[in-house]
């Protein structure tokens, strides 16, 4: 009886669901009534009825909920990397967001009221100073090149050095002109090491020629192109070797040079122990071989250049002045051998 009652409401239901839209119920409930047998008619026309009010937005939303669930069942668990990382994607492909860049470091930064170690401030203070003296360095440089002027004393009526007359019957006190030019130049030598120990510390010349190497007293005369090629071997000595014209050639260019080199020390202001110990002995050498020079010339005076061009800022001038004298003394010397040389041939 109870049974019959239930089929009875079932039915009447069923009828009922037929005015559904046939987009909900129509093809699943005739898909029901093909397969389903007269025994379980009750339970396919509940579930039919179950699905028949399942919206499609509630399918999407189930279907969501079932990838979500397997997304999370293959996560690996205690760790909160990527799925990419987890499977070792990331050391085979690049990510998008990637840098080639090295990872920060986890030290914090360092700020700018926190004080730099030790070794990087000293570091930072050596570079300073030497910027600081690279640029000093060029400033002295620069103003060692501006050129000053030495004004040569010119006499009326006098002629230049240069158009004197040479007197070859004196040809034979060539040799005496070698010696002296020879014994001076050893004796400046002598002086300015001399001088160097006492004022400067220096052990030699040598030593403050590669000191002072940037520099150079750039002095203005008949020689300045010899001058510039004497050198100074690693046995310490004076060396120059060149072309030579004649007696009458000479003459005129060695004296115009040594009144050049005596000007230059007379009015160059020494230090007083300077003056006296060192300068004054060079001044009177190079006084001694002019003297010897005029004994070739007929004339005994004459004017030099009225003005001559040299580097007066240049450090340590008095030094430059003494190894102008010594390269001066050794062109001479070398002259007078080549030109007593010729004497012998001729």
């Amino acid at each position: 009886m109870v049974n019959t009652s239930a089929c009875t409401a079932e039915h009447s239901i069923f009828q009922r669901l037929q005015y559904i839209p046939e987009t909900r119920t129509q093809k699943s409930c005739s898909l029901t009534q093909n397969t389903s047998s007269s025994s379980s008619t009750s339970k396919n026309t509940s579930s039919c009825f179950g699905l028949g009010r399942l919206s499609l937005a509630k399918l999407w939303l189930l279907s969501v909920l079932l990838l979500v669930t397997i997304a999370a069942s293959s996560w690996p668990t205690g760790t909160s990397a990527a799925p990419r990382v987890a499977r070792g994607l990331h050391l085979i492909l690049p990510h998008r967001h990637s840098s080639t860049e090295p990872a920060p470091s986890s030290t914090p930064s360092t700020s700018a009221s926190t004080p730099a170690p030790v070794h990087i401030a000293h570091r930072r203070s050596l570079r300073a100073r030497h910027l600081k003296a690279r640029r000093l360095h060029h400033v002295s440089l620069r103003k060692a090149e501006e050129p000053q002027f030495l004004l040569m004393k010119q006499i009326k009526d006098l002629t230049s050095c240069k158009s004197m007359e040479v007197n070859t019957l004196k040809v034979a006190k060539l040799k005496d002109a070698l010696m002296f030019a020879q014994n001076h130049k050893d004796s400046v030598i002598c002086t300015t090491e001399d001088w160097l120990q006492n004022i400067y510390e220096e052990s030699s010349i040598g030593v403050a020629l590669n000191t002072l190497k940037l520099w150079s007293l750039d002095l203005e005369h008949p020689l300045k192109d010899r001058v510039s090629k004497v050198n100074f071997t690693a046995e310490g000595k004076f060396v120059y070797k060149g072309a030579i014209g004649s007696l009458e050639e000479e003459m005129p260019k060695i004296v115009e040079t040594l009144f050049v080199l005596d000007t230059l020390l007379n009015t160059t202001k020494f230090d007083d122990m300077q003056k006296e110990c060192t300068f004054r002995h060079i001044l009177n050498s190079v006084r001694s071989n002019t003297a010897r020079a005029m004994e070739f010339m007929k004339q005994q005076q004459c004017n030099a250049k009225e003005v001559i061009h040299y580097h007066q800022k240049i450090p340590r001038l008095p030094f430059f002045i003494a190894l102008e004298t010594i390269k001066v003394l050794t062109v001479l010397e070398y002259t007078y051998e080549q030109l007593v040389n010729n004497m012998l041939k001729g």
